[in-house]
């Protein structure tokens, strides 16, 4: 993904961005708390231009995904 300056500030709208994104790819919401601990990750540290959501990565918690860098 590699979503606006103006998504990146406008985190109020994060669930729903992720509630479409279920939508649109419904692998990625079926348990995968991970994938989303990353993704709410890039709204918190505003790391990098491209949004890496990578599946295959520890499913540790969301303090966890931070740490790492939101790539756990």
């Amino acid at each position: 993904m590699q979503p606006k300056l103006s998504t990146r500030l406008l985190k109020n709208y994060a669930n729903t961005g992720w509630q479409a994104l279920t939508k649109i790819y419904d692998y990625i919401g079926n348990g995968s708390s991970g994938l989303y601990d990353q993704y709410m990750c890039h709204f918190d540290l505003f790391i990098e231009s491209d949004w890496d959501i990578e599946f295959g990565q520890r499913d540790i918690s969301y303090p966890g995904t931070i740490a790492a860098g939101c790539i756990p």
